[in-house]
């Protein structure tokens, strides 16, 4: 579980328990302040003169015997006591009284008249009964109760706990699993999966106003980025017509061209509008990814024989200018992808290396097996790229130079497609400058489950 759950918790258990505790103390001691009532005393000083009356009439064993009586019908215990100069106060049996009482009877307002204390916990009240001299008729009030005995004493505590743990966890889980779950979405919206929503039920507190505002933020976000998507999609279809009939024309220009210079013109126009061409092809691309990604069919695929068509492409184009690309190391695996995109995102990743690499240089690439996954690593002799700008290199239209890009002709959409592809492939990609200069892309992939048995077994 999370810190914020633990933290719910011990705060909601500290301030139950303190005042479970403070309310315990404060009660006991109103309850010992408490005098008592004036109802009592006259029930009390009623039955004193009851018990006189039975003494007069019927001698100490009436008495003894309505005492019996009387307390077989009252909650509290009644006593008829008297002192014995020897060995203290004792009741009509003879036996020594509670301390309670013993203490309270050697008050001397306690043989003076209705006269009552607190002792240990109760309350004792004694009223002398006038026409007998040395008894007195006592009552104790306040009985201990279960918890008081010694036996017991804990009691409280351990209920208290129990109960107080039980409450404050309901509370803290009842606080955290919404929470967590509110971040869980979040984290997958983060991630890119625009239908992640939190589903906290059917709440209406602020938690749940919380995730309801999250979730209309983002259908939200949803809406927008298809509607991007669509538009990108849209708009870069369209173009494309334009540019082939601008293309026609610059060509039918070219032929009825009689000046070197205007025919140079033309060439440049053929050239800007072919990279135009380009940069909406990977747009239309990168919006089919976008938006039918999870369609694509995935089937196992030699990802070193897609790696020596591309090198070998790569070669070719850039035969004239000193660079070339080249494999040195081969894994020998096959990973479930779709060919023709697991090539285009290979061929980005190659071709934006032979771009940035230096002249007379070699792009150096490789497969190798880590574990369960298949890394694919290309490393130009280029000058490398900012540290801060490497988290960015993935994304759309980024450009860590512009005028460099420009003059290179990139648009900042190859290595998106490329991670695109590599995440629908259920793997991923990351950049790092290398340590003896240059840029290092490494693209991972899980190995397919069959070859990977193959290899084990062989």
């Amino acid at each position: 579980m999370n810190r914020l759950f633990w933290k719910i918790f011990l705060w909601f258990l500290f301030t139950v328990l303190a005042t479970g505790g403070l309310s315990f103390l404060a009660a006991d001691y109103l309850a010992g302040q408490q005098s008592v009532s004036e109802r009592h005393l006259q029930r009390i000083e009623a039955m004193a003169t009851a018990a006189e009356m039975i003494a007069e009439e019927h001698g100490m064993p009436g008495l003894y015997t309505w005492l019996r009586h009387v307390q077989r019908r009252v909650h509290y215990p009644l006593l008829v006591v008297r002192r014995s100069p020897s060995d203290g106060w004792r009741n009509l049996d003879g036996l020594p009284v509670p301390p309670e009482v013993a203490a309270h009877m050697n008050m001397p307002a306690s043989r003076e008249g209705v006269a009552q204390s607190r002792q240990a916990r109760h309350r004792v009240v004694s009223v002398p009964l006038k026409h007998i001299d040395g008894l007195y008729l006592v009552t104790v009030f306040g009985q201990r109760p279960l918890w008081a005995r010694p036996q017991y004493r804990h009691l409280p505590l351990v209920i208290a706990l129990a109960v107080s743990v039980v409450v404050c966890l309901l509370i803290a889980w009842s606080i955290a699993r919404p929470v967590r779950r509110l971040r869980h979405a979040a984290g997958e919206l983060a991630d890119g999966n625009l239908a992640a929503r939190a589903d906290v039920g059917r709440r209406g507190d602020e938690i749940g106003r919380l995730a309801g505002d999250f979730n209309r933020m983002a259908d939200r976000i949803e809406q927008g980025m298809r509607a991007q998507r669509q538009l990108l999609s849209d708009v870069s279809h369209e173009l494309r017509s334009p540019l082939a009939r601008l293309r026609v024309a610059s060509e039918l220009a070219r032929r009825k061209a009689t000046d070197d210079t205007i025919a140079s013109e033309l060439s440049r126009i053929d050239l800007e509008v072919g990279r135009l061409d380009t940069m909406l092809g990977d747009v239309l691309t990168l919006a089919r990814l976008e938006s039918n990604g999870n369609e694509v069919a995935l089937a196992p695929c030699d990802i070193d024989a897609l790696l020596d068509e591309v090198v070998a492409d790569a070669n070719f184009e850039y035969r004239g200018e000193g660079r070339r690309a080249t494999v040195t190391k081969r894994a020998g695996c096959s990973v479930m992808a779709d060919a023709p995109l697991l090539r285009s995102a290979i061929d980005n990743v190659v071709r934006n290396a032979m771009k940035y690499t230096v002249a007379d240089s070699c792009v150096e690439a490789a497969t190798r097996v880590e574990g369960k996954r298949l890394c694919l690593t290309v490393q130009d002799r280029g000058p490398g790229v900012p540290e801060a700008a490497l988290p960015h290199l993935f994304d759309a239209f980024y450009r860590v130079d512009e005028a460099r890009d420009r003059d290179s002709g990139g648009y900042g959409l190859g290595l998106a497609i490329a991670a695109r592809a590599c995440r629908l492939f259920g793997g991923g990609v990351h950049a790092e400058n290398g340590a003896e200069g240059g840029l290092v892309v490494t693209m991972s992939f899980p190995l397919h489950s069959g070859v990977a048995g193959e290899r084990s077994s062989s």
